[in-house]
């Protein structure tokens, strides 16, 4: 099973993200992530392989040494390929791309290779909010989703592993407050 890098959310964002997918999931549009077990987040890297332990305790050391991280999402994004996604998209900023760097450079010694879309240079930050989407589901959400007031500020404030599917986390460390 493949193991994924996250950036947790405080918890008043996590919070309305989660509203975002029940709205989502009581409209029948999707229920793919509101029912997986998944905490809102952004995905910083997924490994195929992965040393747990090394991985904790590097995470717990980076986690020690990262700032907590404010975050501007500015609109919402759709990918295509390999399958329909919406998603909340955050500002790209040198903060955000220096903490993804970091923690692949981190991350090297304990896992194989990251996926090739979460390579620093190829990677586009973002927050799923519907996955598995046809045309019709993806218009839904889209009309679901419009009223989400933007730009919205939040805070990145915790780090964790997932294994996932089904999804299992590993465990989570609280970035620095400073």
């Amino acid at each position: 099973m493949p193991y994924a890098i996250v950036l947790y959310f405080n918890r008043a964002a996590e919070k309305k993200i989660r509203d975002i997918w029940k709205a989502l999931a009581d409209r029948g549009i999707s229920t793919e992530v509101s029912s997986s077990g998944i905490r809102p987040h952004i995905t910083l890297a997924i490994y195929d392989e992965l040393k747990c332990q090394p991985c904790r305790d590097e995470l717990a050391k980076f986690a020690a040494r990262t700032n907590r991280l404010e975050i501007r999402i500015t609109h919402l994004g759709v990918f295509r390929q390999p399958e329909t996604v919406l998603f909340l998209a955050p500002t790209i900023t040198r903060e955000l791309l220096d903490l993804h760097a970091n923690i692949h450079e981190s991350m090297a010694a304990h896992a194989g290779s990251s996926w090739e879309v979460y390579q620093p240079a190829k990677w586009v930050p973002h927050c799923t909010l519907a996955m598995n989407l046809d045309d019709g589901k993806l218009s839904q959400a889209i009309a679901c989703c419009g009223s989400i007031e933007l730009p919205w500020r939040l805070h990145a404030t915790g780090i964790g592993a997932v294994e996932f599917v089904p999804v299992s986390d590993l465990f989570q460390f609280d970035l620095k407050n400073g």
